[in-house]
């Protein structure tokens, strides 16, 4: 009975932080609360980068037909530029990336990148070198993987997380 209330206030503490309100001062200075005052306007919060892993499909049912192209066994699937942990700074929203694949890609095969765990529209199924745009400030995670003609997963590259930063105008030099 007595840890009634902690779970009443863990329960209850994301309803009650739902909205944010901003206002300045008489001095200028910019304030946040989760209570409205006189002259505050309410803040949309956009929920936080999440990472979804991409749906695998299960290669041992591969038919005769693609027997060959399965024959390749590839060493190297990497995304190579960003490189991990890289800060991508001013770039105002563009981030390019550059893959390696080894051996060569089979002509049957081609390549899917995923940005944040959706499938990035536009990619060229051989394509080596991409250019993101409209990558918004904070951490993402990208991969690579090598589908077979069927869309099946052959191999998945390991994730890269990296950041981009945008100039605020909140941030003075």
């Amino acid at each position: 009975m007595r840890y009634l209330p902690c779970l009443i206030l863990f329960v209850a503490t994301p309803l009650l932080a739902a909205n944010v309100w901003k206002w300045r001062d008489a001095n200028g200075e910019m304030h946040f609360s989760d209570q409205p005052v006189p002259g505050a306007e309410q803040v949309s919060i956009q929920s936080s980068s999440t990472y979804t892993a991409p749906v695998t499909a299960a290669s041992s049912s591969a038919s005769s037909s693609s027997k060959s192209a399965a024959a390749v066994s590839y060493t190297n699937v990497e995304i190579w530029k960003p490189s991990a942990e890289m800060t991508v700074a001013n770039t105002a929203g563009i981030v390019n990336v550059s893959v390696r694949v080894e051996p060569a890609l089979a002509k049957d095969h081609h390549l899917a990148l995923y940005l944040d765990g959706r499938l990035v529209p536009g990619y060229p199924p051989q394509g080596l070198e991409y250019e993101l745009s409209e990558v918004e400030r904070g951490a993402h995670t990208l991969t690579l993987a090598v589908l077979d003609t069927k869309g099946r997963q052959i191999t998945l590259s390991a994730p890269v997380q990296f950041y981009v930063q945008q100039p605020s105008v909140l941030r003075r030099p």
